[in-house]
């Protein structure tokens, strides 16, 4: 057989092993530091495998461990305290690298080594150069693949001491952005009502509030910084100037009587951040947050009348001046209902199998009952993508259909209160698993690289959305559960800031990939070489 398909077929060995084979074969290493390449006591080397137990154990002085496994394929990682997580085989830029474990096998001497994590750090003042005490400075990241809209994800946060010095650590290298809350004054803020005076000290006033680094009010002004490796980004500070907050007063136009405890939140535009809450007085619905700085916020609330799910979501955008009252309109909740049938011969299990629905900001999910219908109960208006992401490997979605017609590609679409019924997903047990080895311009194989494989072109079906693995220590790699059609697979090595799932870097690359036609149930081996930039 030749050499490059060995790990090929070392996974067909591996799916037709029983459920607790013996534990013939071992993994042993060493975790050392990344700078002075000595062994650390105390780190924590993990093993983790697809449905089995998650293994770890504890380095001694000369920073070794060692496991005994079964045959299958083993992901290696190390921590320890002070130091960034590590996946074995893992680089900048670049994947870490599957075991792929036969019987008998021992792979020794693997080493990890582990980076001490970065640091942001610096002062925060006011306008005379006070120091801001417990205020809050928070690092954000963008979003990455799979996120929905296009908010900063918080990363780590940290509060300033009596000096306003503040100290993140615990951060990968990369751009972040950095803000800082002040704590907000204890003020009273009463909903304007007839015969009633606004309490004192009232809005609108001048108080400190969120500031992105170097100094803007706002996310989409705010500058990144760039953290290097294991090192403390001194100096970024803020200086606090105060800003004209109002106080934001509504009205949610809903019976609230005999509803205990109902809130409306508000937040900030573009921020995946916690909300702030406040009551909806029953008597009239009425609402008021205080303190609020010029920016872009999303008011958003949701509550029960007669039995059925209202919600309401409203974008306001304050500035210096009071605003008026706001009317908040809720909406009804839609219901979606269907069925997942299959097509085919098999019986696969679908007894944990989730349907989900993922809409712009919005994401729904529901267990499959045993009958295989399934049931969402309050679903927002808008458009929503259809997946069932975990099924089995032979198993992928076929087609959606909603009362007789094929549902678009970006979903469908759901009213306000207009419940959808009939949508049928069907589930073909026809899939595929690929394997291959990926080889470099000299033709040896690549350990720890990213195969992806995509549709060429939009097939009829959801089913082919593509999927993606890492290759093992042997180059080879494992991609199931694909949906029959023509397929283009793309093998990735340093990717540092390629975004290899967008569809402008599939269109740039696409002639350094590989073609491959998938028919039903069948397993292709293949040969894909690396991309190089």
């Amino acid at each position: 057989m030749p050499a490059r398909w060995a790990s090929v077929a070392l996974y067909a060995a591996i799916a037709g092993m029983a459920q607790s084979p013996p534990e013939t074969s071992v993994i042993s290493g060493t975790i050392l530091d990344q700078q002075t390449g000595q062994p650390l006591k105390g780190a924590e080397a993990c093993l983790t495998s697809p449905g089995a137990d998650r293994r770890c154990a504890l380095t001694e002085a000369d920073g070794k461990f060692q496991f005994r496994v079964a045959a299958g394929r083993y992901t290696l990682s190390a921590s320890r305290a002070g130091y960034l997580s590590a996946d074995y085989g893992s680089r900048p830029g670049g994947r870490y690298t599957v075991l792929a474990v036969d019987s008998e096998l021992r792979l020794e001497n693997l080493e990890l080594r582990l980076q001490r994590f970065s640091i942001v750090s610096g002062r925060v003042v006011n306008d005379d150069q006070e120091p801001m005490p417990y205020a809050e400075v928070v690092v954000w990241r963008l979003p990455g693949r799979g996120d929905a809209g296009q908010r900063l994800r918080w990363v780590a946060s940290s509060a300033t001491n009596d000096l306003g010095e503040y100290r993140v650590p615990g951060l990968h290298p990369g751009n972040y952005y950095v803000s800082v809350a002040p704590r907000l004054p204890d003020l009273p803020c009463l909903a304007a009502k007839a015969g009633i005076k606004e309490a004192k000290p009232g809005f609108p006033r001048r108080i400190y509030g969120m500031t992105f680094y170097p100094g803007a009010s706002d996310a989409m002004q705010a500058v990144p910084v760039r953290v290097e490796p294991g090192l403390d980004l001194k100096g970024i500070d803020f200086t606090l100037l105060p800003a004209h907050a109002i106080a934001v007063r509504g009205k949610v136009e809903m019976n609230f009587q005999g509803l205990a405890s109902a809130t409306i939140s508000l937040a900030r535009a573009g921020l995946a951040a916690p909300a702030r809450f406040v009551p909806v007085d029953p008597a009239d619905g009425s609402f008021a947050f205080c303190g609020v700085l010029p920016g872009r916020y999303v008011l958003e609330g949701s509550w029960q009348e007669g039995g059925k799910v209202l919600h309401a979501r409203e974008e306001i955008e304050t500035g210096d001046a009071p605003m008026g009252e706001i009317r908040v309109r809720p909406s009804r909740a839609a219901e979606v209902t269907g069925r997942v049938r299959i097509d085919g011969t098999a019986s696969p299990d679908l007894t944990k199998v989730e349907v989900v629905l993922l809409g712009e900001g919005a994401f729904e999910n529901t267990t499959l009952k045993p009958d295989h219908t399934f049931v969402f109960q309050s679903v927002w208006p808008g458009k929503y993508g259809v997946d069932l992401p975990n099924l089995p490997l032979c198993c992928y979605l076929k087609s959606a259909r909603l009362r007789g017609q094929d549902v678009p590609r970006d979903g469908i679409r759901v009213e306000a209160g207009e419940s959808q019924s009939g949508l049928e997903l069907v589930v073909a047990t026809d899939a595929a698993s690929i394997t291959g080895v990926v080889f470099d311009r000299d033709e040896k194989p690549v350990a720890g690289v990213l195969v992806t494989i995509v549709p060429d072109i939009k097939a009829a079906h959801p089913g082919s959305s593509g999927t993606n693995a890492d290759t093992d220590q042997a180059g080879g790699f494992l991609l199931p559960g694909v949906a029959p059609g023509d397929y283009r697979v793309y093998a990735w090595q340093e990717l540092g800031d390629v975004e290899w799932f967008r569809p402008e870097t599939l269109a740039a690359f696409r002639e350094s990939s590989t073609p491959v036609s998938v028919p039903g149930g069948a397993a292709q081996p293949i040969t894909v070489h690396l991309i190089t930039r």
